[in-house]
């Protein structure tokens, strides 16, 4: 989701709230949104459970109020997973997304590298990660990432394979309704 005049918006207020209609658009497309924090910045890391709780509530609140579902999916900001946040994942029944591959979009500016490191372990069921804004002094700037689009997928399809839905792919439904 686009952030306002260069800001990081989801670092102070989930996107969701500030664009609930590209929110809704997203989703009657065909995509799905998942719970990716509140806070989003490396802090995140190093709270207790009961702070990641109140993390992940305010987005699943934001959320739940545009859509009217709750996300059965949760990708941590940078990937990373500690001891305290798997148990918080194993207590609210989340799926947590990692990546096989991933583009270092919100830093590169080389569409062929982010191929590149998109394609470097790409298989049958891999994952792969890009981004829609920069984050923690990462670039805004999205063409590289819209450019390096139409080669991923003539890669994709090159290699006899093909896109699939997340929810499709590993078997677990997107949403819930409370």
């Amino acid at each position: 989701l686009p952030s306002q005049e260069g800001h990081f918006s989801n670092v102070l207020e989930p996107r969701v709230r500030e664009y609930p209609e590209l929110v809704r658009a997203i989703v009657k497309r065909g995509h799905v949104v998942g719970n990716h924090s509140y806070r989003h910045g490396l802090n995140f890391h190093f709270s207790l459970p009961n702070s990641l709780h109140k993390d992940l509530d305010r987005f699943d609140s934001a959320l739940h109020e545009i859509l009217g579902l709750r996300c059965q999916f949760f990708r941590s900001p940078q990937g990373f997973r500690t001891p305290l946040l798997a148990d918080v994942i194993r207590v609210r029944k989340l799926s947590c997304i990692g990546w096989a591959g991933r583009g270092l979009d919100s830093v590169r500016t080389d569409p062929k590298a982010i191929l590149k490191s998109l394609v470097r372990n790409l298989s049958g069921g891999s994952i792969l990660l890009l981004h829609d804004g920069g984050g923690l002094g990462g670039r805004e700037d999205r063409i590289a990432t819209l450019e390096t689009l139409p080669m991923l997928v003539q890669e994709v399809r090159a290699r006899g394979l093909g896109f699939e839905r997340l929810d499709k792919l590993i078997k677990v439904d997107a949403y819930r309704a409370r």
